[in-house]
């Protein structure tokens, strides 16, 4: 009787905290592969801002009154925080890109971000 009390236990606590990481980005994301070594503007900044916002945030009316149509535009959003923090999912932040689909950047497009607004934003 004691021996199936502590197999009950014991497999409680494996399905408990077994899964916890079983997602692939956390099992198999190589952070070798995230090239950090020359982050630019033009060649890493704008092409991802094409690729997740700029569909939504362009033109005369673009969404939630937010242009990203070029640098001076995604530098106003970077130095106030809010490209971070939307990107990142952060709580106080709308997730960009928004529901229903939320097409999360990758952690190292996020980190490009990051290193790049980390190293004054600049305009290359």
């Amino acid at each position: 009787m004691r021996i199936l009390f502590y197999t009950i236990i014991v497999l409680i606590f494996i399905f408990m905290h077994g899964c916890y990481y079983d997602n692939m980005e956390n099992l198999y994301y190589n952070n070798d592969k995230c090239d950090t070594t020359d982050i630019t503007f033009s060649g890493n900044i704008m092409p991802l801002m094409e690729n997740y916002c700029i569909e939504c945030h362009k033109g005369n009316t673009p969404d939630g009154d937010i242009s990203i149509e070029n640098y001076d535009d995604i530098i106003k959003i970077a130095k106030d925080g809010s490209l971070s923090g939307t990107i990142k999912f952060e709580q106080g932040y709308y997730p960009m890109p928004p529901p229903p689909d939320y097409n999360k950047m990758s952690d190292c497009e996020i980190l490009q971000i990051e290193i790049w607004i980390k190293n004054g934003m600049p305009n290359n």
